[in-house]
């Protein structure tokens, strides 16, 4: 659940102000007692002192939020907060006739998990272009959740979004389906390539990615097909303005499976899981449902 300002743990910082201004106000309040000074005069200074432990506790909380982010997790926040991080996987979509073009929608719900702090649910929508049913071009637009532990009341959410080409590389007939007697298996290899932009992922600061990967797939059955697939792949933080990045890589290992053709031959459903090999992350997993418009 999100920190909101009402609610927020005081940091060490801010105790620490509150501390020393009270004492502060002690030993003046002492001092103008004992110098005779007017109650009214007293009253007046109790707001001034008021309004300077509430200016400082204001600035330390705020500070609270970005000392606590080390280069680490600064860094896992950014690759975590464009669609490559936010969402999960999904797998190839079906061979489809050569002579026609397809459009598909998509529709992702993904959360974190592995490792302590807020879940960064996401939500996205997306729109796709399958050339002549094969390699798929695609633009996705969401929203995410930010981590609200570390941010403190910087909290909220931000947007991202992201554009990703799919190039189909081959695609075969599967020994695995025919050894079960299934002769319509079919295993498909690609390379998958994305770019994704969130703006204020982290309050006056955006993050950019580029990432790379290797999607294969085993789909069996015709009626109704199940896909498994695996994805691994490396993403780089690059530099889109705002701090310097340092562009290292960041291995990543995504899969799932899916059942395609459900209730209706445009109808895939897809469950995924996927791995950033950082210490500081956790992994994602969720849900994607996919339409396809067929001719």
């Amino acid at each position: 659940m999100m920190t909101t300002s009402h609610n927020a743990v005081p940091s060490n910082a801010t105790r620490r102000v509150m501390a020393s201004a009270c004492h502060a106000w002690a030993s003046l309040r002492a001092t103008l007692s004992l110098a005779s000074v007017p109650a009214s005069a007293v009253r007046a200074t109790a707001v001034a002192a008021c309004v300077a432990v509430a200016i400082s506790t204001g600035g330390a909380s705020a500070a609270h939020g970005q000392a606590e982010l080390t280069p680490e997790e600064l860094h896992v926040l950014r690759i975590e907060a464009t669609p490559i991080g936010a969402l999960p996987r999904i797998g190839a979509p079906m061979p489809a006739s050569r002579d026609h073009n397809y459009w598909g929608l998509r529709a992702h719900g993904g959360m974190r998990g592995g490792r302590s702090g807020p879940d960064m649910a996401a939500i996205a929508g997306g729109v796709d272009f399958q050339l002549l049913g094969g390699s798929v071009f695609g633009a996705t637009a969401g929203y995410q959740e930010r981590e609200c532990t570390l941010l403190g009341e910087d909290c909220g959410g931000h947007f991202m979004f992201e554009g990703r080409a799919r190039i189909n590389l081959l695609t075969g007939s599967s020994r695995i389906g025919a050894a079960l007697g299934d002769y319509s298996s079919t295993v498909t290899l690609g390379t998958d390539l994305g770019f994704g932009y969130a703006p204020d992922f982290v309050p006056g600061q955006h993050a950019c990615t580029v990432d790379l990967g290797v999607p294969v797939s085993l789909g069996m059955f015709q009626k109704v097909r199940l896909v498994g697939f695996l994805t691994p792949g490396v993403i780089w933080a690059v530099d889109c303005g705002g701090e310097p990045v340092s562009g290292q890589r960041n291995y990543m290992l995504g899969s799932g499976i899916g059942v395609q053709q459900l209730l209706h031959r445009g109808l895939d459903v897809h469950l995924g899981l996927q791995k950033i090999f950082r210490a500081a992350s956790g992994y994602q997993f969720g849900l994607s449902v996919t339409w396809t418009l067929l001719p």
